[in-house]
């Protein structure tokens, strides 16, 4: 005998073995790609604050002054000072080494104004002013400023002697000097010399202190007649 076949129940089994298969399939649904994470680099470290700068050696160079001449030579190094003269003793020239010359004054002579520094003068200070005159010509050795200028220089180089303080405060005023001036040229002298320029002061100093320097040949050359 034929089986009959419900169309209608075989449409719903059907169906629902249709539907039992989707429930076992798994639906994948593609998800959006993740997006990277971000590595964040760390802060640099703080730089570093420079050393303080040392302070650099400052080297003091001394300056040497020469007035408007030109430098010297050698690299511009300047020769220390010569030191003064004081009274130690010391060989004084001869006189007689002096230039010879028949066109000089009579008196005083360039001989006798020498023989002058060798006794009045301290003997290093006679030492150097017979030393410059002896450097003369014939010419300049007959020239009185040139004499007068050997003797000044040489007093100019001599020690400051302590006890010209009396002398020289005494001598300021009828000399018309300075403390220093006249400390200058009375230092060079010995006591000798001394007291001929005192005795030239007391007498008024008419010619100042160089015209009291200047008078010594005189008395050197009174000395001498007195002997003779």
């Amino acid at each position: 005998m034929a089986m009959k076949i419900d169309r209608s129940a075989l449409l719903l089994v059907a169906s629902a073995g249709m539907l039992a298969g989707l429930a076992a399939c798994e639906v994948i649904v593609d998800k959006p790609p993740a997006s990277p994470t971000k590595t964040v680099a760390p802060p640099p470290p703080p730089a570093a604050q420079a050393a303080p700068a040392q302070p650099k050696e400052v080297k003091v160079v001394p300056m040497h002054l020469h007035g408007s001449g030109p430098a010297p030579a050698g690299g511009g190094t300047v020769a220390p000072a010569a030191a003064c003269l004081d009274t130690g003793a010391a060989t004084v020239g001869d006189c007689a080494a002096m230039q010879a010359s028949t066109a000089c004054p009579a008196a005083p002579t360039p001989l006798q104004k020498c023989n002058a520094f060798k006794t009045y003068f301290a003997p290093k200070v006679a030492a150097a002013a017979v030393s410059c005159l002896t450097a003369l010509s014939s010419t300049q050795v007959c020239d009185p400023t040139q004499i007068s200028a050997c003797g000044r220089s040489a007093l100019a180089q001599a020690c400051p002697a302590p006890g010209v303080g009396q002398l020289c405060q005494i001598a300021a005023g009828p000399c018309k000097t300075s403390a220093t001036d006249c400390t200058t040229v009375i230092s060079g002298l010995d006591d000798q010399g001394q007291q001929a320029v005192a005795q030239c002061v007391a007498q008024g100093c008419a010619a100042g202190l160089s015209g009291c320097i200047d008078g010594l040949a005189g008395s050197t050359a009174a000395a001498v007649t007195l002997k003779h």
